[in-house]
C-alpha cells in the first residue's frame, strides 16, 4: 500500500513538472514582448485581438472578456496561438507564425479597423481569403463573429477549403474541459456530416462549476452561423500542429483545443462563399445535488431566410455524481412546454462517484407559436440516488410575415444587389426616422474609397446606384453610420 501511494505521488509531482514545462514551452513560442502589437476591438462584453503586420503573428486573434479574462490562450499578449488556414488544390496556406501548412501566406490588406471588426485579407495563389472578428451580444451574451470571405481570383477552377484552429483557455485553465452535444468529450473526438454539434462549451473547472465561473462558448448553427462540415475538439497540439485532413486520436487531453473546417470544393473563377462561427461567454445552468445537472446547449433561436433556425435544436445536459456511492440506472427524460415537441427520455447507465454522463436532446419549435419563451424541464431519475430537476427558457422568435409583429428599428442597411457584381451594385437603407446618415465603402485596408451618401436622410427606404468601375476586385465593405449606431455589409467585385 505504501509502495503504491510512493508511486502515485512520484508519477503525480513527474505529471505537475512535465505540465510545468510544457506551460513555459507553449509561452516560449509566442513572439517576444518587443514585437508586441495588435489591433483590438470590444463591445464591453467580449473583445478581439489581432496581431498587426510586421509582428510575425499577421492576422493570427486572441478573444477575451470585456474584464481581460481569457477566452482563447494569450489574450493580452501577442496573437500566435489561434489562426486560420486554406487548402488550395492540395497547397495548405496559413498566416506567417508556428502550426503546419506548406506555404506563409502574406497580408494583401490590413489588418484593418473597420466599422466595429478587425479585418485581414490574404492571397493563396490566387484565391482570396478575408478574416473579420467583430465583437456581437447573442441573446444577451457577449461573443464575437469570426467571418472568412473566400473569392477565386484566378483564371481557373479551386479545389477550396478553410480550417480554423482556436486554442481554449478559460481564464486561468488552458485545459479547459469541453462538452458538446455530443456529451462531455473526456478523449480528442471528431465529427462530421450530421454529427457536427450545434453548439459547444469550455468550461474554467468542470460541468459542475459555480455559476460565477467563467465558460466560454461556441455556436456552430444558428444567427448566421454556418455549419462546419468537420470539427475536432481535444489536445492543442495535435489540432494546432496536425494536418489539414485532421483525425482524432481518441486519446484524453490536457491543454484543449477546437478545429473547425469548412468544404467549398470547386470554386470558378470569380465565384466566392463565407463562413461564420461564434465563440464568447454564456451562462451554464447548474442544479446542485448528488446527481448535480448542467446544461447547455442552444439558448436561443434566430431566424434565417424565413425559418427558425437552428430547428431541432440541442439541450445539452450533463450529470455529474458528486455522492460517495453508485448510482444505478440514470435515465434522462426532457418535457417540451407548449409549442414545443421532442425529446425522448435518454439511458445514461450507471455513474460511478465522480463519474460524468451525458443526454442530448433535440427539440422542435411549433407554429404558430412565436416570439415567445419556450419553456423546458429536465429530470434525471436513479435507481437509488435522489433525482433531480432543471428547467430552462429558450427565445422563438417570428420568421414570416404573417406571424411577425411589426418591429421598428433605428436603421437598417440592407444587402447590396447583385452581390457578386460587375461593377455597378445597389446600396439600399431604411431610416426609421429623418437624420443624418453617412453611408461609406472602404476596402479591406480600412481606406475609404467611396462616399455614396452623406447628409440628412429621410425616414423611408433609400435606394443608390454605386459604381466601382474605377476599384480592382475584391471584397469591400459597405457602412452606414447614424446618430443610433454604425452597421457594416460585405460586398464582393469581380471583373
Amino acid at each position: 500500500m505504501k509502495q503504491a501511494l510512493v508511486l502515485s505521488l512520484v508519477l503525480g509531482l513527474s505529471q505537475a513538472v512535465l505540465a510545468e514545462e510544457y506551460s513555459q514551452w507553449k509561452a516560449s513560442q509566442g513572439p517576444s514582448g518587443a514585437q508586441r502589437s495588435f489591433l483590438s476591438v470590444s463591445n464591453g462584453a467580449v473583445e478581439a485581438h489581432v496581431g498587426e503586420l510586421g509582428t510575425g503573428n499577421t492576422g493570427r486573434f486572441t478573444i477575451g472578456t470585456g474584464a481581460g479574462e481569457y477566452l482563447l490562450y494569450g489574450h493580452g499578449g501577442d496573437p500566435w496561438s489561434s489562426y486560420v488556414r486554406i487548402r488550395v488544390d492540395g497547397l495548405v496556406y496559413a498566416p506567417e507564425g508556428g502550426g503546419l501548412f506548406d506555404v506563409a501566406m502574406l497580408p494583401v490588406a490590413g489588418p484593418a479597423i473597420v466599422g466595429n471588426g478587425i479585418v485581414t485579407s490574404w492571397s493563396a495563389d490566387g484565391v482570396m481569403l478575408t478574416q473579420t472578428l467583430t465583437p456581437v451580444m447573442v441573446n444577451g451574451e457577449g461573443t464575437v463573429a469570426i467571418d472568412y470571405e473566400v473569392l477565386n481570383t484566378s483564371t481557373y477552377g479551386r479545389e477550396v477549403s478553410v480550417m480554423l484552429e482556436m486554442d481554449t483557455m478559460v481564464n486561468w485553465n488552458d485545459a479547459a474541459p469541453i462538452s458538446t452535444s455530443n456529451g462531455y468529450i473526456a478523449v480528442e473526438s471528431c465529427y462530421t456530416g450530421g454529427q457536427v454539434p450545434n453548439t459547444w462549451q469550455a468550461f474554467e473547472e468542470s460541468p459542475t462549476q459555480d455559476p460565477s465561473l467563467l465558460v466560454g462558448c461556441g455556436i456552430l448553427n444558428g444567427f448566421g452561423a454556418t455549419l462546419p462540415d468537420f470539427a475536432a475538439f481535444g489536445a492543442w497540439g495535435n489540432v494546432y500542429g496536425g494536418p489539414f485532413d485532421f483525425v482524432c486520436s481518441g486519446y484524453g487531453y490536457g491543454d484543449s483545443g477546437c478545429l473547425l473546417r469548412w468544404n467549398a470544393g470547386l470554386m470558378m473563377p470569380g465565384q466566392g462563399d463565407s463562413y461564420k462561427t461564434f465563440y464568447g461567454t454564456c451562462t451554464e445552468y447548474t442544479v446542485p445535488g448528488e446527481l448535480s445537472l448542467s446544461l447547455g446547449g442552444t439558448t436561443a433561436l434566430s431566424c434565417q431566410n424565413g425559418e427558425i433556425e437552428p430547428n431541432p435544436f440541442d439541450v445539452n445536459l450533463l450529470v455529474t455524481n458528486t455522492g460517495g456511492e453508485l448510482c444505478h440506472d440514470v435515465v434522462a427524460t426532457v418535457y417540451p412546454g407548449a409549442g414545443l415537441i421532442g425529446g425522448a427520455p435518454v439511458w445514461i447507465g450507471d455513474l460511478a462517484p465522480g463519474g460524468v454522463g451525458a443526454a442530448s436532446f433535440f427539440i422542435t419549435a411549433m407554429e404558430p407559436y412565436c416570439d415567445y419563451w419556450g419553456f423546458y424541464t429536465v429530470e434525471v431519475t436513479s435507481a437509488d440516488c435522489p433525482g433531480n430537476v432543471i428547467s430552462r427558457e429558450i427565445w422563438v422568435p417570428c420568421c414570416d410575415a404573417v406571424n411577425a409583429p411589426e418591429q421598428v428599428l433605428a436603421f437598417q442597411l440592407g444587402a447590396a444587389h447583385p452581390n457578386p457584381f460587375n461593377p455597378v451594385t445597389t446600396l439600399s437603407f431604411t431610416m426609421a426616422e429623418t437624420g443624418a446618415a453617412t453611408l461609406a465603402v472602404f476596402n479591406l485596408a480600412g481606406v475609404e474609397v467611396a462616399r455614396p451618401f452623406n447628409g440628412l436622410a429621410e425616414r423611408g427606404e433609400h435606394a443608390l446606384t454605386f459604381d466601382a468601375s474605377g476599384l480592382p476586385s475584391g471584397i469591400y465593405l459597405y457602412t452606414l453610420s447614424t446618430a443610433q449606431g454604425v452597421q457594416t455589409r460585405k460586398m464582393i467585385l469581380t471583373k
